[in-house]
């Protein structure tokens, strides 16, 4: 990105009502973030980014940058995260010095949940007096305790030491904080192998209730709890926690993206080289047959015959590996490249048949296109757009009859085609279809996405331009009406 954000030809008028659509979309993009609805929050975020871009206002468009960034952070994407928030920074700096401060904090806090300490110490260190200007001792503690546990994940005794003593030595009203100041001195003791005082002040901690804990900071104290079994040799307690943070462990883990590869082309790479290595051994054969040519020139004739069967044979096996790799590309031709389901060309030609042959029950269609697409493309890049549009096409060909055939026939837009199917069946087919799109966890960033669709049931003597043009309005109509649903013509 450049040294400017955004165009400068939106009239006054015209960038204050721009200006009032982008904070309704900041604020209920902020909403549906502290209601853990991330793609909602992400997706009310970029509009208001790209509405603040098109206002202009660099101010606003740079807290959204903010805002995306810690979007990214929520989805374990800190890389992303950092990425945002540092732009954030550049274009925050020359505004607002509080919410610069801000910003940092919120960096600082990405660095701590990717495991970066060393980066978090050095922005937290860096915003030195701002934490004094802004914040009152209950907003420094919180830094403070942030970099004393990174101190000493970082096993740095000395600073983690000197900023356990200037916690203690700041007063707090606060319950929560003055337990995370016991559970970092008692964190400090165990590093420094004082194990008899660190029992005394973990004493404190089993009395306080659970119930205040974060997730993070519970897993903390279970990891204290674990050492000081240890050292009594309390073999039961050290069974008992373990099993503990080993199901907190999983449970994290399934909230954490997994990564997918694929690769089609291989085996046709390995079916390739079989065949070169077939061809070069025929050709040997052939080389040994001329030779006894020369070394039995009485059997000059059988040796004639023999070779040309074997050439004869070359030729057969070879026109038949043509063949074969005719009928493979012909294949190849009528699939999708990326999701290996038919192309637009082979779903439409099988439904032009299967309109073309029906019988008593027409058949029926559902038109299928993923919500904001475009969104997941221009966020995420095209790479993570594909393997959303895999992940769907997955989804489709698991959910459709063995007699139905589901196909993509073009960007982000999937038709099936269900033979002698009444409407009614395939709208249950469609809701089970955009029920399980929901709940599925897609790509590896786990994005959730949805669809909208549109179904119609043939009727007799409809042509296939008309049948078109009543499914696409369908599709239109539930895009239109929100997005997220099936709309039928019954």
């Amino acid at each position: 990105m450049g040294d400017r954000i955004g165009p400068e030809h939106a009239t006054a008028s015209e960038a204050s009502l721009i200006n009032e659509k982008a904070n309704a979309h900041l604020i209920l993009s902020r909403i549906y973030s502290q209601s853990e609805r991330k793609r909602e929050s992400f997706n009310h975020a970029n509009l208001a980014f790209e509405l603040f871009k098109e206002a202009p206002n660099p101010y606003y468009q740079a807290l959204m940058m903010r805002d995306i960034g810690l979007i990214h952070a929520k989805l374990h994407n800190f890389s992303l995260a950092v990425e945002q928030i540092k732009r954030a920074l550049y274009f925050l700096e020359p505004f607002n010095e509080q919410e610069t401060y801000k910003t940092l904090g919120d960096l600082g806090s990405v660095y701590m949940q990717a495991g970066e300490f060393e980066k978090a110490l050095s922005v937290y260190k860096n915003m030195g007096d701002l934490v004094r200007k802004y914040e009152d001792s209950d907003g420094q503690m919180y830094l403070y305790l942030d970099m004393a546990y990174a101190a000493i994940k970082l096993k740095d005794i000395a600073l983690a030491t000197q900023l356990v003593v200037k916690l203690n030595s700041i007063s707090t009203k606060s319950d929560i904080l003055a337990n995370l100041r016991l559970l970092i001195s008692t964190e400090l003791l165990l590093l420094n192998d004082n194990f008899e005082q660190a029992l005394t002040s973990f004493a404190s901690l089993t009395k306080v209730d659970k119930g205040i804990w974060t997730s993070s900071e519970y897993s903390r104290l279970l990891s204290v709890s674990l050492e000081l079994a240890k050292f009594r040799s309390d073999t039961h307690s050290i069974i008992k926690i373990q099993q503990e943070l080993l199901e907190r462990t999983l449970a994290s883990l399934s909230n954490i993206s997994d990564g997918k590869l694929l690769s089609d082309r291989l085996s046709l790479e390995l079916e390739q080289r079989q065949d070169e290595i077939v061809r070069l051994r025929v050709l040997n054969q052939l080389k040994e047959q001329l030779l006894l040519t020369e070394q039995e020139k009485a059997n000059y004739q059988w040796i004639v015959i023999i070779s040309t069967t074997i050439l004869i044979l070359v030729v057969i096996i070879f026109a038949r590996k043509q063949l074969m790799h005719k009928e493979k590309y012909k294949i190849m031709a009528l699939r999708d490249e990326l999701t290996g389901i038919p192309n637009r060309r082979a779903i439409l030609a099988f439904n032009k048949n299967v309109i073309e042959n029906m019988r008593d029950l027409p058949p029926s269609l559902i038109s299928i296109d993923i919500d904001f697409f475009k969104a997941v493309n221009d966020t995420y890049g095209h790479d993570v757009g594909d393997e959303l549009i895999k992940s769907v096409a997955d989804i489709l060909t698991a959910e459709i009859r063995q007699t139905d055939k589901a196909g993509r026939v073009g960007g982000e837009e999937f038709l099936i085609v269900l033979p002698a199917t009444d409407i009614n069946s395939a709208i249950e087919i469609s809701e089970r279809i955009r029920k399980r799109v929901e709940i599925h966890p897609h790509t590896h960033l786990r994005l959730s996405v949805t669809v909208s669709i549109g179904v119609i049931q043939v009727t007799q003597d409809e042509s296939l331009s008309e049948i078109s043009k009543r499914l696409d309005k369908l599709l239109y109509e539930a895009k239109n009406s929100g997005r997220n649903r099936v709309m039928a013509e019954l």
